[in-house]
C-alpha cells in the first residue's frame, strides 16, 4: 500500500474482505474539449457550470487545468464572431442615426480591437485558474497517418453517406493529438482526465491512450462530479473506476434485460409522459419566434399540431449515471438523466407557397427536448457488484420546443438530416 492508504476489513457473509481506502487523492490534471466550456451566453468566458465545478473541486483536491490550443482558439472565434455581429448592427445603427441627423456619428471600436478585448477576457479567466494553453504538437504529429485518417474518414473524422456535407473531424483530430501528446509527455504520478462530450472524439482518444492507466475519460461535467464525490468517500481509485461505468451499465445496457431501465420498463413510463408533447410539440412552446408568420396565419396556435411535422422518429438519450451519495456504507444513490429528443420541420399551414420565404432559418426546424432525472439506488459490495437495485423516483424537467443550438446539433446528431 502507498503512503496514506489504510486497510479496512468488510464482512461478506461470514468472511472478511479487505478493502483499501485512500486518504488523499492524487493531483488531477484536467484537459477539456470545447463542448465542455461552450456556453450560449457569450458574456461568460466559459460555461458557468464549469466554473462552479472547478471552484468546488479545487477546494477538495489538487487540480490543474490544461486547455488545448484548438479549444482556446475555438472559444475565441465563437465569442468574437458573436460580438462582431453586434458590432455590425451597432455600426449600421450609427449610420442610420447619422443620416437622420445629417451629421456624422461614429464609434471607435474596430474588429481587431474587439478580438483583442475578448482575448484578454479569456486570458484573465485562464490566469485566475492557473491554467495553461497546450499548443498543437505539430512536430510530433504523424501527418501521413492523419491525412490517411481524413481521406478514409477514420475516427475522429466522421462519415455519413446520407449526409456527406456534414463530415467533420480536423479540429477534433488536432485536439486528440494534443491530448495524446500531452499525456505521453507527462511523467508525474498524477491522474489525467479528459472531459469531452463528443462520443467519437472521446472514444478515439481513449483508444490511443488505453495503455496509460493514469487516464480517465468523462463525457460530462455531471459524470466528473460523480467521480469527485466518490473520491470524497475516500474509496480507492481502482474501486471508483470500477463502479462508475458499471453503474451506467446497470441502469441501462441494451443486451441486459436485467438492467434497471429494461427490467422496470422505465422507457414506457417516460414515453407515457412524453407522448402528449410528441403529438403536439407546440404545447412545449406556446409562442412562435416569427410574429409576422403568426399575423399572416391567424396568430400563434399552440394546439395546432399540423404546423409541425416530425423528421423521423424521436429517441431517448441516456447519459452516464451520476453518483449522489452513500447511505449506511453500502446503499449507493444515483441519478441517471434520460432525454427525449425529436426533430420537427415546420409546414406551411395554409398551403400557400408565398409564405415559404417567411418560414425559414430557425423557424423552419425545431427540436422537442424533454429531460428526466431518474433517481435510483443499489447496494454495492466491496468487489463492485450491484444488488437490490430500485427506482426511487422520476423527476421531469421543463420541456422545450425551439430551434436546436449548435451544441445540441452536434451532441444529438440533429439537423436537416433528422435524428
Amino acid at each position: 500500500m502507498g503512503q496514506g492508504d489504510a486497510l479496512w476489513l468488510q464482512w461478506e457473509g461470514d468472511r472478511a474482505v479487505p478493502r483499501i481506502k485512500k486518504a488523499l487523492p492524487k493531483t488531477h490534471v484536467v484537459l477539456v474539449d470545447t463542448n465542455v466550456l461552450w456556453h450560449e451566453d457569450k458574456s461568460h468566458p466559459v460555461a458557468p457550470e464549469f466554473d462552479r465545478l472547478w471552484d468546488g473541486t479545487r477546494a477538495v483536491m489538487e487540480m490543474e487545468l490544461v486547455v488545448p490550443q484548438v479549444v482556446y482558439e475555438e472559444l475565441l472565434f465563437q465569442q468574437t464572431t458573436s460580438a462582431s455581429k453586434s458590432l455590425e448592427r451597432a455600426t449600421k445603427a450609427f449610420a442610420e442615426v447619422s443620416a437622420v441627423a445629417a451629421r456624422p456619428f461614429t464609434h471607435r471600436l474596430t474588429a481587431p480591437r474587439l478580438k483583442q478585448h475578448i482575448k484578454r477576457k479569456l486570458d484573465r479567466w485562464l490566469a485566475d485558474r492557473s491554467a495553461i494553453v497546450q499548443p498543437v504538437p505539430s512536430a510530433a504529429i504523424s501527418w501521413e497517418r492523419l491525412i490517411e485518417r481524413a481521406l478514409w474518414r477514420e475516427p475522429p473524422f466522421t462519415y455519413d453517406p446520407k449526409a456527406a456535407d456534414s463530415e467533420r473531424g480536423f479540429r477534433d483530430a488536432l485536439i486528440m493529438e494534443t491530448v495524446v501528446d500531452f499525456c505521453r509527455r507527462e511523467t508525474r504520478d498524477v491522474i489525467l482526465v479528459f472531459l469531452c462530450r463528443d462520443n467519437l472524439l472521446r472514444a478515439t482518444t481513449q483508444k490511443e491512450l488505453h495503455d496509460d492507466k493514469r487516464c480517465l475519460f468523462h463525457e460530462s461535467l455531471q459524470e466528473f462530479t460523480s467521480y469527485v464525490k466518490l473520491t470524497q468517500e475516500k474509496l480507492t481509485e481502482q474501486f471508483i473506476r470500477l463502479i462508475l461505468p458499471r453503474a451506467t451499465e446497470k441502469f441501462y445496457h441494451k443486451d441486459d434485460p436485467a438492467c434497471l431501465y429494461l427490467r422496470d420498463a422505465i422507457g414506457d413510463q417516460l414515453w407515457a409522459k412524453c407522448v402528449g408533447y410528441v403529438s403536439n410539440p407546440q404545447t412545449a412552446a406556446p409562442t412562435t419566434t416569427n410574429p409576422l408568420v403568426d399575423l399572416l396565419t391567424g396568430g400563434p396556435r399552440p394546439q395546432d399540431s399540423n404546423t409541425w411535422q416530425p423528421e423521423g422518429a424521436g429517441r431517448f438519450w441516456i447519459t452516464a449515471a451520476e453518483f449522489s451519495e452513500i447511505e449506511g456504507g453500502r446503499a449507493y444513490h444515483w441519478v441517471s438523466e434520460v432525454t427525449y429528443i425529436g426533430l420537427y420541420r415546420r409546414q406551411d399551414p395554409s398551403g400557400s407557397a408565398w409564405l415559404a420565404p417567411l418560414i425559414s432559418g430557425e423557424d423552419q426546424e425545431r427540436a422537442l427536448i424533454i429531460r428526466f432525472r431518474v433517481l435510483w439506488r443499489a447496494r454495492v459490495t466491496a468487489d463492485g457488484r450491484f444488488h437490490d437495485m430500485a427506482v426511487e423516483g422520476i423527476e421531469p424537467g421543463t420541456p422545450s420546443f425551439a430551434p436546436p443550438t449548435q451544441e445540441q446539433v452536434r451532441a444529438y446528431g440533429l439537423g436537416s438530416h433528422g435524428t
